[in-house]
């Protein structure tokens, strides 16, 4: 069924991406496709050479990321492994944006629509600055959503901070976050040897983070709270 509407396109977007689209450019006759892969109106984030990032907001202010992908002769479109990797994090009980639109062709390309996470890049939070209590307090947040990942057999394969989206929650004396994942286009099930690619994800985590503020002791409380041990051997 995925092939079928590779070959002949197929396009989806719930309502509130569809009113996102009626306050950019009125009464759109056009079909969603057409509609959504229009970039009047949105903000062009980024261009690369096999995708393009946008952005755009609703009427009601939630905001939404957009990646357009080129035309190719894979076997599923890049939005449709995009879409798998958010369902399979999803159904594991990792925090992940969620899909609000997706369309694909193999003659015109394929997009992905997710909405905005709120609050900012981990390492956008570190460089700015905080304090030793958040640090303590992030540094077992990020290792748990690691662990649950890792528990569920899944890899992300981009697990950069920079890919880790966090807010801080309001409310109680003692500092807390939500964390949300992105970019889930290569992520999946880990294949054999499964090891490696926890480790990968680990590493690319560890090289991604800005050091100061991050020391060797928060690297030893995030391995603690990811293996679940007290104390490192």
């Amino acid at each position: 069924a995925a092939r079928t509407r590779w070959r002949h396109g197929h396009a989806g977007a719930s309502h509130g991406v569809r009113a996102a689209l009626r306050a950019l450019r009125g009464d759109d006759a056009r079909p969603l496709f057409d509609a959504l892969l229009d970039p009047a109106g949105m903000e062009v984030v980024r261009t690369l050479p096999d995708r393009e990032n946008r952005r755009f907001a609703g009427p009601d202010g939630t905001r939404y990321f957009m990646k357009v992908y080129p035309p190719g002769r894979r076997r599923s479109s890049p939005a449709m492994e995009e879409r798998r990797g958010i369902d399979r994090l999803q159904r594991a009980g990792v925090p992940v944006c969620r899909e609000e639109a997706y369309g694909e062709d193999v003659e015109r390309g394929s997009f992905v629509v997710v909405r905005g996470c709120p609050g900012e890049p981990l390492d956008d939070l570190l460089r700015r600055g905080i304090g030793a209590d958040e640090r303590r307090v992030l540094a077992v947040a990020v290792a748990r959503v690691f662990r649950r990942m890792r528990a569920a057999r899944l890899r992300h394969r981009d697990a950069y901070p920079c890919h880790v989206f966090l807010a801080r929650r309001d409310g109680g004396a003692a500092p807390g976050f939500e964390l949300r994942l992105i970019d889930l286009t290569r992520a999946g099930r880990a294949p054999r040897p499964r090891e490696r690619w926890f480790v990968k994800d680990a590493a690319q985590l560890w090289h991604g983070l800005p050091r100061p503020p991050v020391t060797r002791t928060d690297a030893v409380r995030w391995l603690r709270a990811y293996f679940a041990i007290p104390r490192l051997d």
